[in-house]
């Protein structure tokens, strides 16, 4: 989900404009190189090569969601997720979070900012070497409106998670980002989604992000999803930002919503 910092423009040195609802991927102390341009050049790259070579029914959209969060710390974000399917063996998973600063309220005028990062996943590794869930992520972030970028490389891991009492199964992901663009550390991140029953979850993700030049920190985000009607759910999530607290802000809050599946 998922290093990330705080959203505030203040935490940039800049006049705020515009939740860090959302984890980051970038620092403060980054700022864009060529390293970071070439992935993304790369990703797109990939993705015209995969859509070009065959035709559009071999792509197919899994998801596409929109959720509207209101933060306790006075501030709202706009979601919107999508998951599609690519050709050989590829998939993209990613969201673009529209927010509020801390403090100025929840009018959806606020929204000034945003926070996008998309995954693109292949899962052809696993079956190569044996590995049933095995694979490998290549992940892009950018924040604006400071422009800030940052791309990841590295592994993941997926396997079913039986949930005892409930005759039900979730799953867990391991995700392990040895290869950033700025040089400058990794991350270890955990990934999960647990249906507890025909009508109510929990999901979310926990970051460790290892930092060469600064303390490490966590990012934690568990959500509660219950179902209100088909394609509606009610969210209530929690969240910590280990990254917005040592930037002077309040690192740590409730967030109630409404999802859209569509």
């Amino acid at each position: 989900m998922l290093a990330k910092f705080s959203l505030d423009d203040r935490a940039f040195g800049a006049v705020q404009s515009d939740h860090a609802c959302r984890p980051l991927m970038i620092r403060t102390s980054h700022t864009m190189s060529p390293s970071s341009n070439s992935l993304a050049a790369f990703l797109l790259l990939i993705l015209a090569s995969a859509c070009s070579s065959v035709g559009p029914e071999s792509v197919g959209l899994d998801s596409l969601d929109a959720t509207y969060y209101l933060d306790n710390r006075e501030f709202n974000t706009l979601n919107l997720q999508i998951a599609t399917k690519l050709p050989g063996n590829l998939s993209i998973w990613g969201f673009t979070d529209f927010h509020g600063n801390q403090g100025v309220g929840h009018g959806f005028g606020n929204l000034r900012r945003s926070f996008s990062e998309y995954r693109l996943s292949h899962g052809g590794l696993g079956a190569a070497l044996g590995v049933k869930g095995l694979g490998m992520q290549a992940e892009y972030n950018l924040l604006t409106p400071s422009d800030q970028d940052l791309g990841r490389f590295g592994l993941t891991y997926r396997h079913d998670l039986p949930l005892p009492g409930t005759g039900r199964t979730g799953w867990l992901q391991w995700r392990a980002f040895p290869i950033e663009t700025d040089g400058n550390g990794g991350q270890a991140s955990l990934i999960y989604s647990l249906p507890l029953t025909e009508s109510m979850s929990i999901g979310g993700f926990a970051d460790f992000n290892l930092i060469e030049d600064a303390p490490h920190r966590w990012i934690l985000e568990p959500q509660l999803n219950l179902k209100v009607a088909d394609g509606f759910w009610a969210v209530l999530e929690y969240r910590y930002n280990g990254f917005e607290g040592a930037g002077g802000l309040d690192g740590s809050g409730w967030a109630a919503g409404v999802k859209a599946s569509f």
